[in-house]
Formats: structure tokens, C-alpha cells, sequence
């Protein structure tokens, strides 16, 4: 169907005729708007509690600009195709408000179903957009437009008259077309730190009342969260991107761009700043752990670790890959650091609970894993794969064997392709694998392959007995 859209603008005033058409970029004359029809596009309409906030164009307030950048929220929309809508907008002589109202014929659909379900208890702020623009208008900017429906039974449809009805302080706003497709919408990224993670400043050992922020991730002018392309994570599934305080605080989960120091600051923002309710000053900061960096592997899953402190301490970052045998305390402890057989290289932090001041155990889990330690297959077999997986450090290993008639190769996904000869000069052959963790020399894992009978006599059954896939 042909769409359509009619604006209708009514003044009390001849002067009002300027403020109005700014709904259009076209403008005939100073009493006059450009009346173009059509709706290009289908409407998109929130619930406009969902809505967290408005971002204006070069995060201006709306006074100054009445262009919204970015829609915050976290919940979908709806899209509802209409057949023809029609829109007005006057001042009240009154109040001085604007009267607005958006007509909407539409079949019923599932959206359409979602929206009157809800038509009740919340009200809508909507967008529609004029043949030939590039932006859209919209209704309901802060406060929601209420929502009153007819509907017309024929014999094969439904016809629904929707009206989006307010008074609003404001008109009409335009809203930037990408806020309908978030997924692939690109931000201007901001860089600001994040004071409630933070890190007392100490002098001789007592904080001085000055904290340094932990991290600075970037987000866009709402606060939300960017990857690495400047995209929402939550669209994206990539790590948030973030800056931390030099080697003194783990990765905290963020795809890490850099690191700072004290003196730094970004976007004006200083990562350091004066807070004594934070950061009291002289409460002694005095916390350490020793030694601060320990080695875990196959045969060395836990280690004890000291940790020296003046007062009362709790551990406040926890990696999902280790345990402890006690998360907490006061005064002098020791702890054991526990692998869980996940590899990788992660930071237990802990924290002085008076001085905020933290310390940071650098742990460093290095496995290779194999489903099992020996293999047997049938002599003629052409070639077999050992699953490998090498976790922690530079996730690779070193591969040694005396092994006449086996050729072996190690993949990229670190499992080991062997191919063996025909044996035919005995019955059986053995071979041991050696593998060594290229950043861990203590772990290393043996494996056993046998080659079972001879060309004449593959020894089948034998290969079964081993419950081995052939």
C-alpha cells in the first residue's frame, strides 16, 4: 500500500509558524511549512518506562538541541507496519503546550497484540519517519504519549485505528535513525574512570586521602559499554575495552588497551583524585603477599602463600580457575591457592578492608591434558589424531619421541596426527610420546601408543579388548 503521513500545524499566532516548522528542514516561507507525504519506514515504538534516558546530539541538554543521539535502554522495541498515519501538532493558548497526535491504521500482527497488551498501564514514546528523510520524529519524550485504539471487522481482516496522543512542553524531536539498528551502530567512544574501583594512595605506609582508579573502560555518551570497534557489547558479545593502573590490578574481565599511572587522565578526567571518606587519611595501608607469584601445574595443584597485614583484609578479586582456604581475615595469615585443572594466568587480589589498599598474587596454572595416557591401534591403520589440549602461558608444547615408523605432526588446535607404517617386521611396536609445556618445564605428560600385530594379523580383537575406536 501507499503510505502516507499529513502534517497539520494550527497557530494561534503568526509568529508561531517559525518555531513549528522546525519538524521540517524545508521551509517555503516565514508563515509556511513544506508539506511532504509518505512514510517510508515502519514506526518504532517503546515503552517509554524502559527508556533509561536521552542522549542529545553532542550530549547537549534539549533546550539546545532537539536531536536525540542515543535512546538508553535495554529493552526492544516494537515495529509496527502501518497502513496510512496521519499527525498534528498546535499550541494551547493556555499552557503554551504543544498538542500532539498521531493516527495510525494498521492490520493486527503480533507487535501490534504486545503494544495493546500493554496499553494500559504504561504509555509510548514513538518514531515515524517522513518520506525522504533520514532521521525520524518523534512523540512522547519524557513523559509517554497515552495510547487510545478502534478497531473495524471485516471479513477477512482487522482494522486497527491507533492514536498516540500528549501534551508536551516540547515538540516534535527528531531521533537518529541508528538507534533502530544498535547491532550495527558505531559510537564515539569516551574514556571515563571508575572511582569506586579504586586504589589508596599511601605514603610511608598510611594513606594520604588520595585513590586512583583501578580501570577506565570506554562506553559512549549514555555510559554503555564499547568493544573493540566502538559497538555495544551487549550486541556485540565482545569485551568491554578499558585502560588499568599499570601491573597492579588483573585484567577485571576487560579486553585491556593499555595501562596508566597516577599522573594520567582521560577526556579531562583525572584517575586520581582526593577522597578522604574513601581513602581516610593515615589508616595504614600496609598489606603484602608473599611470595607474589606462584607456579601451578599437573603434579603441583596448590601452593601456600603469606599474607602480612595491620589490619583486617578480604579477598575482593577471585578467579573462577582457583580456590582458597579462606577468603578472609585479620592480621598475618596463610592461605593455599588451589587449581581447579583450568589453565591460564589469572590475579587473586586482596585488600586492607581499613585503608583500601590492595596487593595483587600472580598466579600461573600450566596443564596439558590428553583423554589418556596410552592408545592402542591395529597394525594398517593409516593414521590416527591424539587430542591435546595445552592451557596457560604460551599454550603450546615441545614434542619429543624416538619413534621409527611414526610420522607425527602437531596441529593448530594442539592435537598430535600420527601416521603410522606397516609393521612388518614384528608384532607389536611401542612408542612414547614426551610433551613439555613451552612455559613450564615441570609439566610434562608421557603417552604410550602400541601398534598391535602384523600385516597378516591386524589383531582386531585384541584392539577391541582396549575399547579403543577404530
Amino acid at each position: 500500500m501507499n503510505w502516507y503521513l499529513i502534517f497539520v500545524f494550527k497557530s494561534l499566532y503568526e509568529n508561531t509558524f517559525n518555531m513549528l516548522c522546525k519538524l521540517n528542514q524545508d521551509i517555503i516561507s516565514d508563515s509556511a511549512c513544506d508539506m511532504r507525504s509518505g512514510i517510508e519506514e515502519d514506526l518504532f515504538i517503546y515503552n517509554i518506562g524502559d527508556i533509561d534516558t536521552f542522549v542529545f546530539e553532542n550530549d547537549n541538554r534539549h533546550s539546545d538541541n532537539n536531536f536525540i543521539d542515543t535512546v538508553v535502554t535495554g529493552e526492544p522495541f516494537y515495529q509496527l507496519e502501518a497502513s496510512s498515519a496521519e499527525y498534528s501538532e498546535e499550541i494551547d493558548e493556555d499552557s503554551g503546550k504543544f498538542i500532539q497526535r498521531l493516527s495510525v491504521m494498521t492490520n493486527f500482527s503480533s507487535e501490534l497484540e504486545n503494544i495493546l497488551s500493554n496499553a494500559r498501564n504504561t504509555k509510548y514514546f514513538v518514531c515515524f519517519r517522513q518520506d525522504g528523510d533520514e532521521d525520524y520524529l518523534s512523540i512522547g519524550y519524557k513523559t509517554g504519549a497515552t495510547l487510545s485504539y478502534t478497531v473495524e471487522l471485516t471479513d477477512d481482516s482487522q482494522i486497527y485505528t491507533i492514536i498516540f496522543s500528549m501534551e508536551s512542553e516540547y515538540s516534535a524531536m527528531r531521533v537518529k535513525n541508528d538507534n533502530f539498528d544498535l547491532s550495527n551502530k558505531y559510537f564515539t567512544p569516551i574514556y571515563k574512570p571508575l572511582y569506586d574501583i579504586h586504589i589508596c594512595e599511601t605514603v610511608s605506609g598510611d594513606n594520604n586521602g588520595y585513590m586512583i582508579a583501578s580501570y577506565v573502560p570506554k562506553v559512549n555518551s549514555a555510559g554503555q559499554p564499547l568493544d573493540i570497534n566502538n559497538q555495544l557489547c551487549s550486541y556485540s558479545g565482545l569485551q568491554q575495552v578499558a585502560y588499568k593502573y599499570e601491573d597492579v590490578v588483573s585484567s577485571g574481565g576487560y579486553y585491556i588497551a593499555g595501562t596508566y599511572d597516577d599522573s594520567a587522565s582521560f577526556d579531562s578526567y583525572p584517575v586520581k583524585i582526593f577522597d578522604a571518606v574513601a581513602c581516610p587519611i593515615g589508616a595504614i595501608g600496609t598489606i603484602s603477599v608473599s611470595p607474589n607469584e606462584i607456579f601451578l601445574n599437573s603434579t603441583t595443584t596448590f601452593q601456600s602463600v603469606d599474607i602480612t597485614c595491620d589490619n583486617q583484609w578480604q579477598t575482593v578479586e577471585l578467579p573462577p580457575i582457583v580456590n582458597l582456604s579462606n577468603q578472609s581475615g585479620s592480621g598475618d595469615a596463610s592461605v593455599i591457592v588451589m587449581s581447579t585443572n583450568v589453565g591460564g594466568d589469572v590475579k587473586i587480589k586482596f585488600k586492607n578492608i581499613v585503608s583500601y589498599e590492595q596487593v595483587a598474587l600472580d598466579v600461573h596454572i600450566n596443564l596439558i591434558k590428553t583423554e589418556r595416557n596410552s592408545y592402542v591401534f591395529p597394525n594398517g591403520q593409516r593414521a590416527f589424531v591424539i587430542p591435546v589440549t595445552c592451557e596457560g602461558g604460551l599454550g603450546t608444547y615441545t614434542l619429543t619421541a624416538n619413534a621409527p615408523y611414526l610420522t607425527m605432526v602437531i596441529q593448530d588446535d594442539n592435537s598430535i596426527f600420527c601416521s603410522p607404517m606397516h609393521n612388518t617386521e614384528t608384532s607389536e611396536q611401542r612408542w612414547t610420546l614426551t610433551l613439555t609445556h613451552n612455559s613450564d618445564p615441570n609439566e610434562v605428560k608421557n603417552i604410550s601408543i602400541t601398534i598391535l600385530g602384523s600385516d597378516s594379523n591386524p589383531q582386531w580383537q585384541l584392539v577391541r579388548k582396549y575399547c579403543e575406536t577404530v
